[in-house]
């Protein structure tokens, strides 16, 4: 990203979000070459694309794409707190106990336990 393009996204940041801290994460096995999604450490909120797909009524789909689990698991290892994530495709509201039981229907045996 050029440095003019970087201070225009810093820009609209501080102008929308005062205050607020943000933090972009790369995961290196995603979808596409430098997929990444937005915390939100102080609300607790993760902004994401195409990592997780879970319908609007929270209904659990019948298969688990790899970059899905392999999501559900880095929030896992890196212990990362969040009480919703946020889909632009679908679902807006995951909670940590519907992705937690989605992980659990496709991986019961390695299944985190909280």
């Amino acid at each position: 990203m050029s440095s003019k393009v970087s201070e225009k996204v810093t820009a609209l940041i501080h102008k929308h979000l005062p205050g607020q801290t943000i933090h972009a994460v790369y995961i290196t096995h995603a979808h596409s070459d430098g997929q990444s999604f937005v915390y939100f450490p102080d609300n607790e909120i993760i902004y994401q694309g195409d990592f997780l797909e879970i319908s609007f009524d929270n209904s659990l789909p019948t298969h688990m794409a790899d970059v899905e689990k392999e999501f559900i698991e880095f929030l896992h290892q890196e212990k990362l707190p969040y009480q919703r994530i946020i889909g632009h495709h679908k679902n807006n509201n995951m909670t940590p106990d519907v992705v937690n039981a989605y992980y659990s229907a496709h991986h019961p045996l390695s299944a985190k336990q909280d």
